[in-house]
């Protein structure tokens, strides 16, 4: 029976931090929880930006290709379903590719398709369409990016093949923005990215990477482009493969309320190359509201199109914005705030764990004198 309030103090600390571990080891176990049961499909949300992704790692399972969640916009579904990708060798001109609508799904074999509600990871073999043998093995690993308004996807490409290839990718997608879906405004920046061969509007374009260029309105870059009916194109040259060798990138995936908070998450994801979706109705294409999407690639050859130590955010949260103020960035177009120091845990943060621990030892120190 406990007599006296050191004792409780000591009982409460002691409960209190034996439940803040167990939160955080049951928390850190469910997180790597998937079901490895036979799918076709998974749609995944972290609360702000839900995608629908197929088992070839291409988007929009039953409606749900990219949804802003704040405000209910589905940006890729509402017309034709035209998002996809595709690889391919320069050198032999094989290639497959993985699209509901543009070009379907050729010369893919399933190797798993795992996911839980968070997370989804395709892996695939691209077959030579003559022997049928396996060349490149290609896996899309779908989750959360430190910033909430995008999904990240890690690409990473692995030559199982005999023969170096000269490695091609393509991206494709139709922007349908919501509230003026069919009728929006696109952007499309390069920026500084040496894979990067051929960008354009054309979103209903094969996703086969042999097919060529085409385009709607424009090809190569342009700022707030339509009203119209189209979206994104991304061509890459990635060089030599040699077997055994794997090469890796990343997509991003997303929306905000706004095209600053649009540039705010690329900065913090640190994106090489971007589209924008924004709607035709007032505000739409300079504000981008309610709502601007995007779609953006990192690893791709280039520097940041927003670098973290120019963009008046706080990225590495330790209470300065930018260079000169923050001693991370050595210039303003330093890509990273971060200056390798550890922020120290805020006082509500510690004082529960603290507090059990002096309890246990005011206890001690009473039984002693005992």
């Amino acid at each position: 029976m406990l007599r006296n309030k050191s004792q409780i103090l000591v009982m409460l600390g002691l409960l209190i931090t034996l439940a803040m571990f167990t939160t955080t080891a049951v928390a850190a176990d469910n997180s790597v929880q998937e079901s490895h049961s036979e799918t076709n499909s998974a749609v995944i949300d972290n609360g702000v930006v839900k995608l629908g992704v197929n088992d070839q790692g291409h988007l929009i399972v039953g409606g749900v290709g990219l949804t802003y969640m704040p405000t209910f916009g589905e940006a890729l579904a509402p017309g034709c379903w035209c998002e996809g990708w595709g690889v391919g060798d320069n050198i032999t001109e094989k290639s497959g590719w993985a699209s509901w609508s543009n070009g379907g799904i050729v010369n893919v074999e399933l190797v798993s398709f795992t996911s839980n509600a968070t997370t989804a990871t395709s892996v695939v073999n691209i077959t030579d369409p003559v022997n049928q043998e396996a060349y490149l093995e290609v896996t899309h690993y779908y989750h959360p990016s430190v910033s909430p308004n995008l999904y990240q996807v890690d690409v990473s490409i692995k030559n199982i093949g005999a023969s170096s290839v000269e490695l091609l990718y393509r991206r494709t997608m139709d922007w349908d923005v919501p509230p003026t879906t069919f009728s929006e405004y696109v952007t499309i920046e390069k920026g500084t990215a040496t894979d990067v061969v051929y960008t354009s509007d054309d979103g209903f374009a094969n996703s086969n990477p042999l097919a060529g260029p085409s385009y709607i309105l424009f090809e190569g870059e342009a700022v707030d482009s339509g009203p119209a009916d189209h979206g994104s194109l991304f061509d890459f040259n990635f060089g030599t493969l040699v077997s055994g060798e794997t090469k890796e990138f990343t997509i991003f995936y997303g929306a905000a309320g706004s095209e600053a908070e649009a540039n705010t998450a690329l900065a913090t994801v640190g994106a090489e190359v971007y589209s924008l979706g924004q709607p035709s109705n007032t505000g739409g294409p300079d504000l981008g509201t309610p709502n601007t999407f995007i779609f953006a690639f990192a690893g791709v050859g280039g520097t940041p199109v927003f670098p973290q130590c120019s963009d008046g955010v706080d990225n590495d949260n330790d209470g300065k914005t930018d260079y000169p103020d923050d001693s991370g960035c050595t210039s303003p177009s330093d890509a990273d705030e971060n200056d390798g120091t550890v922020p120290v845990p805020e006082f509500p943060t510690l004082i529960v764990p603290v507090a059990g621990i002096l309890g246990m030892m005011i206890l001690l120190n009473r039984r002693r004198e005992n």
